[in-house]
């Protein structure tokens, strides 16, 4: 297994004072699910890890136009009209400055954009309450645990997403994932509609 690749998914929170989690796969093994404040934090982070996928749960790349707005980008609107509710980054600007930063910083590695949400979703997970209760948080770990070796037990939503970002990375490896959006203005990552098992 040490061979196998490392890829880190990132759930990043759009305020640094508060923690943004980082998770390393390596092959569908959880390696660590650590919090990280700091920018410079998950860039030294990368950089010693040397990851084959960065995969960062936030977007990368502003609106150009494409859906008729500039306020959201078209993988917003394919998300949506996918059945996953995503934000357009003119709602999340904050975090969508600091993802973008982030993707330039992170240049000599591949990063990809990917929205965890979708991933437990295509998964299977339905939701049905807020995404930090208690209950939803036991089924998607559950449903991790189905995809994943040695998943710790989470007590945030941000903990959760930072495992389903971690398995996007690992399924986009495998070649098992598809984009939302358009690759001259952003494209978020999701699996592969009927081909995650």
């Amino acid at each position: 297994m040490s061979d196998a690749p490392l890829v880190i998914g990132v759930d990043l929170a759009a305020n640094p004072e508060n923690p943004s989690w980082a998770c390393l796969l390596r092959g569908r093994r959880v390696e660590a699910l650590k919090p990280l404040r700091l920018d410079d934090e998950l860039v030294q982070l990368c950089y010693r890890q040397t990851p084959e996928l960065v995969a960062l749960d936030a977007p990368l790349t502003p609106p150009l136009g494409l859906t008729g707005s500039y306020s959201s980008r078209l993988a917003e609107k394919e998300l949506r009209a996918a059945g996953f509710p995503a934000l357009p980054p003119s709602r999340i600007p904050t975090l969508t400055f600091r993802g973008m930063r982030l993707a330039f910083r992170l240049q000599r590695h591949r990063v990809i954009e990917v929205f965890p949400r979708a991933t437990l979703m295509r998964l299977g997970h339905t939701y049905g309450g807020p995404k930090g209760e208690a209950s939803e948080l036991a089924a998607c770990r559950a449903l991790l645990e189905r995809h994943l070796e040695g998943v710790p037990p989470v007590a945030s939503d941000h903990e959760v997403d930072a495992l389903a970002a971690a398995l996007t990375a690992a399924l986009h490896l495998e070649g098992r994932t598809e984009a939302l959006g358009s690759s001259g203005e952003g494209q978020v990552w999701v699996p592969t509609l009927g081909e995650v098992g």
